[in-house]
């Protein structure tokens, strides 16, 4: 399924070194998603889906999903929002 004309918005929270750690802190903030940000302590392999209205995860994608698995999951909480 193509994602390209939902209203799906995909952040990069980099982790590699103290500086851009800090700026992903300020973006997770931002973004209304800090308290999660802390939380998961730097773990990498995953990415969170939030609804944006009510700020609660919606769904989890793992680095062991393949494409297909991923872009079903998304479209399925799009389809639930």
């Amino acid at each position: 399924a193509d994602l390209d004309n939902q209203n799906v918005l995909f952040v990069t929270l980099d982790l590699t070194d103290k500086t851009a750690r800090h700026q992903s802190s300020l973006m997770a903030s931002a973004l209304g998603i800090g308290e999660f940000y802390k939380k998961n302590d730097g773990k990498t392999g995953f990415v969170l889906l939030f609804n944006s209205a009510t700020g609660e995860v919606v769904g989890k994608l793992t680095k062991d999903m393949d494409a297909g698995q991923i872009s079903s999951l998304i479209q399925e909480k799009l389809k639930s929002l």
